[in-house]
């Protein structure tokens, strides 16, 4: 059911859309209402009503629709099918028929629909952005890059940038950010696509100050706080007070608190020799997932320092005792020298 929890606002959207120019009746009315709030099993059973009496377009619209959201896509395909050659409707029925395809798995059947939504209807940007998933999804790199163009939406450039970003193509991220900079240097999309092409490749400063305009730019957005943390505490001079309060800042926000996050704060006291509040921090991370090595070995390497910095003053309150000692038994055999 992950198209209905993920598409369910864009579809009503386009059920609005599609409600413009019907003459509605009382059975209709009451189709639409039920398909609007999400109960697509009983909206089913009216439009299939309402398709029997009239086989309009519309109500095989929404018939296939529903049959989209319910997850049943072969229906949905085989639904939508009728109303391909209507014009008015060819351009959604191509794109859910599509979005079916690729829920079943079915990736160059879904590029197929995919592309004749865009020869329909060049505007539809979810469309675009499907089209750039699927490329993606078959490892066509270059046909998916082939589709940024001044016209891409942020959801088109985000979804290519971060599929390259995912298998580490990071100078190729770079290549499409910068591309669309050079049109549109405000591009908010770019500038953040950009910055996780600096921080893929490990480039940290670079990330960093790339975050710290966009930060400027909305300060509210979490990611944002958690990858100016990652970079500033494995910049080659880490500043741990910034990696501190940008992390502290990003868990305040999201309530996010995972073992990742937990064991970048306690590096930052681990950094500043604050061994006891490191410690807090790893065994809370350990914690919160035990299959973590990395949370176990900083924990397990913080007790060890804490033991040896208390050692340590134990062996120099010795030293200490001893040397006062020493100075009192010298001054016992030589009473003129006090």
């Amino acid at each position: 059911m992950l198209a209905r929890a993920n598409f369910s606002h864009y579809i009503i959207g386009l059920l609005f859309i599609a409600q413009i120019g019907w003459a509605q009746t009382p059975q209709t009315k009451e189709a639409f209402e039920v398909c609007t709030v999400g109960d697509y099993r009983t909206a089913l059973k009216l439009y299939t009503a309402v398709r029997y009496a009239d086989p309009a377009d519309t109500a095989i619209f929404y018939q296939g629709l529903c049959y989209f959201n319910l997850g049943e896509y072969s229906q949905c395909i085989q639904t939508l099918q009728f109303i391909t050659g209507s014009k008015p409707f060819r351009a959604r029925a191509y794109y859910f028929m599509a979005k079916s395809a690729e829920a079943g798995g079915a990736i160059s059947s879904a590029l197929d629909d995919v592309r004749r939504v865009l020869k329909a209807d060049s505007t539809l940007a979810p469309a675009r952005k499907l089209l750039a998933q699927l490329l993606c999804s078959g490892k066509q790199f270059a046909a998916a890059v082939g589709v940024i163009d001044s016209t891409a939406t942020a959801d088109v450039i985000a979804s290519i940038g971060n599929c390259l970003l995912n298998i580490e193509r990071c100078d190729e991220a770079k290549t499409i950010a910068r591309r669309v900079l050079s049109a549109d240097s405000t591009n908010y999309a770019a500038r953040l696509l950009l910055a996780d092409a600096y921080f893929c490749s490990a480039n940290y400063e670079y990330a960093a100050a790339t975050y710290l305009k966009l930060f400027e730019q909305i300060a509210t957005y979490p990611r944002i706080l958690r990858r100016l943390g990652s970079c500033y505490l494995n910049m080659r001079e880490s500043r741990y007070e910034l990696v501190e309060s940008y992390l502290k800042s990003y868990l305040a926000a999201t309530g996010d608190s995972s073992a990742g996050v937990l064991t970048d704060i306690g590096r930052a006291y681990q950094g500043r020799a604050w061994f006891d509040s490191a410690a807090v921090y790893f065994a809370a991370a350990v914690r919160r997932d035990t299959t973590v090595a990395f949370s176990h070995f900083n924990l397990g390497l913080i007790y060890f320092r804490s033991f040896l910095q208390r050692t340590a003053k134990i062996t120099d309150d010795r030293f200490s005792d001893m040397r006062k000692n020493a100075r009192q038994f010298l001054q016992s055999l030589n009473p003129s020298k006090k």
